[in-house]
């Protein structure tokens, strides 16, 4: 029961028909047929019972609500940011956004303490190349905002989503645009992590 349970309700309603039609193809004596119109009935019921557990049995999501905010860096709006609510004890249900010309963001965030972060990276246009060097791969994106607001980890940014009330969360960042930064731990170096050659020890 509990496999059928997870099977589609097509599928479910299929194996209850094939049984029916299955049962009846032997019906003998008028007493079979009224044990059979029983079971049919039993049958009826118990496919009525796993299609209300099928629509209802799914887990529960937490309800959203929805958050707004701007954004301020160097006294000018963030346009074109990825702005993330992560939530501190349910990481599984993250709300993500992107910032307007304004620096205004909009998101849809489960109730409880938030850490915010945000990133925006430079386009391989923005990078300007030699003619020597037209050929080769672009550099990588440079991270135009303080590095340390693009990790849970490390990020300074709190909010706290409330089920009622606005839940309006401005934030004005503060700091030295990052580099070409892959990972927490590089964020304290602020520096491209060194590549190790096994061969020279």
């Amino acid at each position: 029961m509990g496999a059928l349970l997870s099977y589609p309700m097509a599928v479910k309603r299929s194996i209850f028909q094939n049984w029916f039609l299955t049962c009846f193809e032997h019906v003998g004596s008028k007493g079979e047929r009224n044990v059979l119109v029983i079971l049919r009935l039993v049958a009826l019921a118990m496919f009525c019972l796993v299609a209300a557990s099928g629509c209802g049995g799914g887990p529960k999501l937490p309800p959203r609500y929805q958050v707004t905010g701007t954004f301020i860096y160097n006294g000018e709006p963030v346009e074109g940011a990825r702005v993330t609510f992560t939530p501190t004890e349910d990481t599984a249900h993250v709300g993500n956004a992107t910032t307007d010309a304004q620096g205004k963001y909009t998101i849809k965030a489960i109730e409880g303490p938030h850490k915010v972060t945000i990133e925006k990276g430079s386009s391989a246009e923005d990078t300007p190349r030699s003619d020597d060097n037209l050929l080769s791969a672009p550099p990588p994106p440079k991270h135009l905002l303080p590095a340390k607001y693009i990790f849970t980890e490390t990020t300074d940014l709190q909010a706290d989503v409330k089920p009622s009330g606005e839940n309006v969360f401005d934030f004005e960042l503060i700091g030295s645009p990052g580099g070409a930064v892959s990972g927490p731990s590089e964020v304290e170096n602020d520096t491209m992590p060194q590549t190790i050659d096994p061969r020279f020890p």
